[in-house]
């Protein structure tokens, strides 16, 4: 009877991971090795696949972004994160998204030029609160790329990454 008990909770456990915010932040605390706290939760896009969250870490000193993807049975599966120093740019992709973020207050929008290694570059500007992500542009250039990035906060100052 206790074997059987054990095994319904442990399952019950287990297909929850990721059902909540609670339990996504389980999972990045046993994924970074330290405590962790989520700041925002942003859906990628209207299938509500993917999960976007910003976190810090408890040290105080860093941030992050990790990527949760939903599963058949409805929770969300821990897919990815990268961190560093707060206030620095971070990038990651995740399938056909590149998420950048900077944890800086007052950001207002961010500016991206693509520059391709043969052909013209070109710039995009969207609005966003230090969190953007964007689907790869893979129609406009065949061959690799890099990006500048420029985030504007509501005073007019410039970060670049």
């Amino acid at each position: 009877m206790f074997v059987s008990g054990h095994t319904f909770i442990k399952y019950q456990k287990e297909s929850q991971i990721g059902t909540t915010k609670v339990l996504r932040e389980e999972r990045l605390q046993e994924a970074n090795h330290s405590s962790v706290k989520i700041k925002d939760e942003y859906y990628v896009d209207d299938t509500e696949n993917i999960i976007i969250c910003t976190f810090d870490i408890y040290n105080g000193q860093e941030s992050g972004v990790a990527f949760f993807q939903k599963q058949e049975n409805g929770s969300y599966q821990f897919i990815a994160s990268c961190w560093g120093p707060k206030n620095n740019l971070l990038v990651d992709t995740y399938d056909d998204y590149i998420v950048f973020y900077l944890d800086q207050p007052n950001i207002t929008s961010v500016e991206l030029t693509f520059i391709p290694e043969k052909g013209d570059s070109w710039t995009e500007t969207y609005e966003t609160t230090g969190v953007l992500w964007i689907k790869r542009p893979h129609s406009k250039t065949n061959y690799s790329y890099s990006i500048e990035t420029k985030f504007f906060d509501v005073n007019g100052d410039t970060y670049e990454g």
